[in-house]
């Protein structure tokens, strides 16, 4: 049986990796930094409390696993981990251990020339330099570490993602905030099939990865007129979509952290953005699709239908 320490199993990503690492039949400690908030509970899994300074316990764990799981929000959102994300790499490289980070923080690159002419090609993300050139010297030293890139989550609370403040709901019907052009494409990730892909794909794997690989999971490649149909499939009501207006948002960033990370992207909402990186991880055909999937691949069919 294969043996996963999940770190930040609290939070909605971890405890979502949680559940699929359990249905997969790998033994999962849970380390968890705040103790209200809901765990997933099994048979094969063991809770552990741990502090920020906790340093010994941290080593402990890492030692006797053989694959770390942490997903790195974007920071906008929160601190990206409790912990030193230092000391993890350190212990991950001493032990030799394979990390899995997942991710949909970027560093987006800004073109002169775009914003001179008014070009609106999308823009190039690419990791943190700081995270990449800490996991390459990790990676140096023997450890592997694979990670896994996303787009926006579809998950439409307001805390936890984007979607949830561009989505406003009366008795009536849905009010879809656009901050973006009608016709422009992102890449959307519904969080529970990115658990459930990249579980599968480790748990099919042979042998542990060396080295380090970087993936994109492309999720649902998706614009506004399409995340509106699907939520009107979704939740039974009439979705309209309405043009953000940005210089309202401008204003309530001064209040919030939250919204001026979200105002810090709105050239990368217009135009689009595009990583460097050729690996994809795909998911198994016999996977069973969640509902929102299938909502989606009916919208898609059904746009696609000849008249």
């Amino acid at each position: 049986m294969k043996k996963a320490l999940v770190l930040g199993a609290e939070q909605q990503m971890g405890n979502l990796l949680c559940q699929a690492l359990n249905k997969h039949h790998w033994d999962v400690v849970a380390a968890i930094s705040d103790h209200t908030q809901p765990v997933f509970l099994s048979d094969n899994l063991m809770i552990a409390e741990m502090a920020p300074d906790d340093h010994a316990l941290m080593e402990q764990l890492v030692s006797e696993s053989e694959t770390v799981f942490l997903h790195l929000p974007d920071p906008c959102a929160g601190p990206l981990c409790s912990f030193s994300l230092d000391t993890l790499i350190e212990l991950v490289a001493r032990y030799q251990r394979h990390l899995v980070l997942t991710t949909n923080h970027y560093d987006i690159h800004h073109s002169m020339g775009n914003w001179l002419w008014q070009r609106k090609a999308p823009l190039p993300l690419h990791l943190p330099a700081s995270l990449t050139t800490r996991i390459q010297q990790a990676v140096a030293t023997g450890a592997s570490v694979s990670v896994v890139c996303f787009g926006y989550s579809l998950d439409d609370q307001f805390q936890r993602s984007f979607l949830g403040m561009l989505i406003k709901e009366t008795s009536q019907k849905l009010i879809l905030q656009s901050p973006s052009p009608y016709e422009l494409c992102h890449y959307w990730t519904f969080l529970p099939d990115l658990a459930e892909n990249l579980v599968h794909r480790l748990t099919e794997q042979p042998c542990q990865p060396t080295g380090l690989d970087v993936f994109f999971y492309r999720g649902y490649k998706a614009n506004m007129q399409d995340i509106a149909r699907c939520l009107a499939l979704s939740s039974g009501k009439p979705v309209s979509v309405m043009p953000l207006h940005w210089p309202l948002f401008g204003l309530l960033a001064l209040f919030s952290p939250l919204f001026r990370g979200f105002t810090k992207m709105r050239r990368f909402w217009q135009q689009g953005g595009q990583l460097a990186i050729t690996g994809k991880l795909r998911g198994h055909p016999a996977m069973t699709h969640t509902p929102l999937e299938l909502a989606m691949q009916h919208c898609w069919n059904k746009r696609r239908r000849p008249a």
